[in-house]
């Protein structure tokens, strides 16, 4: 569901209160309230925001696509490829902070 930036809010609160006391009425409030809101679009960030963001939930969509296309034409499980996946990012990140520690000492 798509949420639109461009149109008008409007809100609105309303409350009653009424006190009495010892058979006596000892007053009645009534109490209402209306906020309205527009922020005219008029360089047009907020359609450009909006279409920037379905064009990367898209992107995402069909980057998804393409790894179940490419498991399926190497035989691999879905689950097989993300844990490669994983496993390689660990393995790269732990050899990336071993050369900066290496790098860190080594220049002191």
């Amino acid at each position: 569901m798509r949420r639109r930036t461009n149109l008008p809010t409007l809100k609105g609160t309303a409350s009653a209160q009424h006190g009495a006391s010892g058979g006596d009425i000892a007053g009645n409030a009534l109490q209402a309230a209306a906020n309205g809101n527009w922020v005219p679009d008029v360089f047009g960030a907020n359609r450009r925001a909006l279409n920037a963001a379905i064009a990367t939930a898209q992107a995402s969509t069909a980057s998804l696509d393409d790894m179940q296309v490419s498991c399926d034409a190497i035989g691999a499980l879905e689950g097989e490829v993300l844990l490669q996946f994983l496993i390689e990012a660990v393995v790269l990140s732990a050899l990336g902070g071993a050369v900066g520690i290496v790098i860190a000492t080594g220049a002191s």
